[in-house]
C-alpha cells in the first residue's frame, strides 16, 4: 500500500507521483504516457483519483489526450509548473512537481523595518523584522532567489538556523498556529540586478519571473512580504482565467 501526505489533495500528491514517474523512467515530450489502468495498479487508487491529477496535469498542458488513441507527454516533465492560483509554499510547489532543491541560506539578518516593509506588513517602522534570503537550486542550477521578510518576534526563540532550511509556512503553522489563508502578487519579467548575481552567481543577462507578494492569515493580517525570483527557462506558471461574461 502507497503511503500518501495526509495533508495534501490525493489528487496532487498522485499528479506528483505521475511526475515522479514519467522523469524517473525518462520519457520526453511527445511519447504516450501509461494508461489509466497501469497508473491505478502502480499506485494503488481509484481510477477517480487518477483521473483527476490527469486533469491537472491536462489543465497545466503537461499531457494531452488524443481520442482514441492515449495521452501523451506535451513538455518536458523536468520543467517545474507552477499553479499560482493556490497559495502555497516554494518548498511545497516543488515538491508538487517531484523536484528535489537543495536549499541555500544565504544570509539571515535583523533589522528595522523601513517605510516600505513597514507599509506591506502593516507594521510601525522601526520594528524589528528578518530579512531571510535563500537560494534554491534543482541539480546545482539555481532556480528560485527568495528574500522574505517577517517580523522578528515569530523567531524569538529559535536557536538553530535549521529552521530556515525549511518551508516557513509549516514553521508558522507548527509553532505560531498561524495558518497562511491567501496573498497578493505582483508578476513581472526582470534581469538579475548586479548586487543579486553578486550574492548568487546567477547571470544578469537570464530574464527571470519575479513575484512580489504579501502573505495574510485568516484574519488578514499580513504575515510574509516576499520577492520570489523565478528563472524563467524551465519554470511555467498557470493560472485559470474566467470570462466575465
Amino acid at each position: 500500500m502507497n503511503s500518501f501526505n495526509s495533508s495534501t489533495p490525493l489528487r496532487y500528491e498522485i499528479r506528483k507521483r505521475i511526475l515522479e514517474f514519467l522523469i524517473n523512467e525518462n520519457y520526453k515530450p511527445g511519447d504516450q504516457i501509461p494508461t489509466e489502468p497501469e497508473f491505478i495498479e502502480l499506485l494503488g487508487v481509484s481510477r477517480f483519483t487518477v483521473r483527476e491529477a490527469f486533469h491537472l496535469l491536462e489543465a497545466e498542458r503537461i499531457l494531452r489526450t488524443k481520442q482514441g488513441s492515449g495521452r501523451y507527454l506535451v513538455s518536458d516533465p523536468k520543467d517545474i509548473h507552477m499553479d499560482i492560483t493556490r497559495l502555497q509554499s516554494v518548498s511545497q510547489l516543488l515538491s508538487n512537481n517531484g523536484v528535489k532543491e537543495t536549499i541555500q541560506v544565504l544570509s539571515v539578518e535583523k533589522m528595522p523595518a523601513n517605510k516600505d516593509v513597514a507599509f506591506h506588513l502593516s507594521l510601525e517602522p522601526g520594528t524589528p523584522v528578518l530579512y531571510i534570503k535563500r537560494l534554491r537550486c534543482v541539480e546545482g542550477k539555481p532556480v528560485i532567489y527568495s528574500i522574505d521578510v517577517i517580523e522578528a518576534v515569530y523567531f524569538k526563540d529559535v536557536r538553530d538556523d535549521s529552521v530556515f532550511m525549511g518551508s516557513l509556512f509549516n514553521y508558522l503553522r507548527d509553532t505560531w498556529k498561524i495558518k497562511l489563508e491567501y496573498s497578493w502578487t505582483n508578476i513581472s519579467a526582470v534581469l538579475i540586478n548586479e548586487s543579486i548575481a553578486k550574492e548568487t552567481g546567477i547571470r544578469t543577462s537570464e530574464p527571470w519571473i519575479l513575484l512580489e507578494e504579501v502573505v495574510y492569515n485568516r484574519l488578514g493580517k499580513p504575515i510574509i512580504y516576499s520577492t520570489d525570483y523565478h528563472e524563467a527557462k524551465n519554470i511555467q506558471f498557470q493560472l485559470k482565467r474566467l470570462s466575465l461574461d
